[in-house]
Formats: C-alpha cells, structure tokens, sequence
C-alpha cells in the first residue's frame, strides 16, 4: 500500500439537520455508491459513503489520490472501474459534469488567469441555457459579498492572495447552486500554517450561497487541521497493483 491513510471516523454519517428530519437514505445529497477508481499506478481505491446537505466530508487521502477521486466524482476522469455516483438519490455516473449537479474545485482554485475574479465568477452561469443578464448578476454579487471578494472583483488572480483565489474558486462552483460541491485541496495546506487552513474549512461548512440550498461537501485532504474539522471522515480501501 502506497502512501499513508489515517484511520476515520467510519463511513459518512447523518448531520443533525438530517437525522431531525428524517430524510430517507437515498436522498443523500451525495452517495459515493461501492466507487472503484484505478490509479495511474494500478491500484484501486474502493469508497463507500454518504455526505449529506450542509455536511463537509473530508476524505483522508495524500495528495495524488485526492485529485483522481475529485475529478472521477466531477466526472472529469474517466478512471472510475465499477460502483456509482448518485445525487439526490439519482445515479449520475454516466452524466456529463455539467448534468450532475456536483460543483469543483482543483488544487489551488484553477481560476482562469486572464480573466478577471468576476469574470470567473460569471464564466460558468454565462453558458447556461437558462441564464439571463439578471440571474448572473444577481449571483455574482451575492458571491462576492458572501465569500469577502467584492475588493478584488475586477482584479485578475494574480493580484488577490492565495486566500482569496480560493474562495473565488469555491464561489465559482457555488453561483452554479450544485447539490454537492467536491473539492480538491491538493498539498498546498499540507504543512500550512493551521489557522489559515482551518478558515478555509469555514468556508466550506458555509460554502452555499444564501438563497441556495445546503451543499454536501466532499473535500479530499492529507492535512489533519481539515480531518479535525470536517463532520466526518471517510478513507478508501485501497487494493494493491496486482491484487
């Protein structure tokens, strides 16, 4: 077995607000169903789990690994060998990442650099069919004030810190209103100094925007300052190249 895995907490458990609900099993916001994921390097990384809405969910993971089972539950990996992923109690596995209704987030934000920090805001609403002037700058604005970024709306990414960067690519996936939001946090936190990496998961537990509904969050992170704040843990069963 390659890389360390922390023991969790066990499988993803019910937040308070679902349990006092009483919503059904199969209406998790995101159910990673018997996932299978081949690595580049053969192994197979088994998850089962549910996260539900207004739950973070780490997944205790190094770094690599981390960003296949983010984009393999975006739908931007095709590495996945067997299980499902569903959302809202609806199998989404064979749905392209824009019909899934999962946000993303890649290491270190991914923002597009030559674009402003609104106009990443605005990139993905802007090619939605439904989209309209009003709805775009309805949300955009109640991004940049929710997430702190209204001072560096018309700056280009480069010109924000490494901290606001972040939060523009979390607001970015969340002006989508997605049911789930996975996020890659990458080895940039890994040794980090706590504090900041632990505002950040601040803003992951209230990444959804304030007219939006709770997001299930799945954050894939080595750093045990995001495990202690997360609701709950969930680690792989990894098989061995050749087993």
């Amino acid at each position: 077995r390659r890389g360390h895995y922390p023991r969790g907490r066990g499988t993803c458990g019910k937040s308070r607000h679902t349990m006092e609900t009483g919503m059904r099993d199969d209406a998790a916001a995101l159910h990673l169903d018997g996932l299978v994921i081949e690595t580049l390097d053969s192994r197979r990384l088994t998850l089962d789990g549910r996260v539900w809405a207004g739950q973070v969910v780490a997944v205790t993971v190094p770094a690599a690994d981390g960003a296949e089972i983010a984009r393999v539950v975006a739908g931007l990996d095709e590495r996945r060998v067997g299980g499902s992923v569903r959302v809202q109690g609806h199998d989404v596995t064979n749905r392209r990442p824009n019909d899934r209704g999962i946000g993303y987030v890649p290491a270190g934000g991914g923002l597009l650099p030559h674009l402003t920090v609104r106009e990443n805001l605005e990139y993905g609403l802007t090619r939605r069919p439904d989209a309209t002037a009003d709805m775009v700058e309805t949300r955009v604005k109640a991004a940049a004030e929710h997430f702190d970024l209204t001072l560096v709306l018309h700056a280009r990414p480069h010109h924000a810190t490494e901290d606001e960067r972040m939060r523009a690519a979390i607001a970015r996936a969340a002006v989508g209103y997605p049911a789930a939001l996975v996020v890659d946090m990458g080895d940039r936190n890994a040794g980090g100094d706590a504090d900041r990496v632990a505002a950040l998961c601040e803003v992951l537990h209230g990444a959804a925007l304030p007219r939006a509904r709770a997001m299930a969050v799945l954050a894939c992170s080595t750093n045990p300052v995001v495990h202690d704040a997360a609701d709950a843990l969930v680690a792989p069963v990894v098989t061995p190249d050749g087993v």
